[in-house]
């Protein structure tokens, strides 16, 4: 399972825009433009937003904390160690841009409309 973890704020509409960062020694695992992932968002008090594109995650949804037979595409999949997790839906990435200033880097990554927001 290739899951991404990038500290990341939620910007408006679909978007996602992740907090400035010092510059990197390493850049980070970034989603794939034109991939579907499944999102999710884990909320420690700093809302972080994460994606996966693992096939059982995309195609049937995030298990539930309590009971992993559970899975759902949206809304809060459970809490533990006060860290929340709520699912997002299935979205295909648009666009990854990568911005330089000059004590740090941003990534600006869109994902499009939920591709499962008829389901639960």
């Amino acid at each position: 399972m290739k899951t991404t973890i990038i500290n990341e704020k939620w910007d408006s509409g679909e978007t996602y825009s992740i907090l400035p960062r010092f510059m990197e020694m390493d850049k980070p695992e970034l989603p794939n433009v034109g991939t579907t992932y499944l999102v999710y968002e884990i909320d420690n008090g700093d809302h972080t937003v994460k994606w996966t594109d693992d096939e059982l995650m995309v195609n049937e949804g995030f298990p539930g904390n309590s009971d992993h037979s559970i899975r759902r595409f949206h809304g809060w999949r459970g809490t533990t160690d006060n860290c929340s997790v709520h699912a997002m839906g299935v979205r295909r990435c648009l666009s990854v841009i990568r911005k330089e200033f000059r004590k740090t880097v941003r990534y600006h990554i869109k994902f499009g409309q939920d591709m499962k927001r008829d389901e639960k």
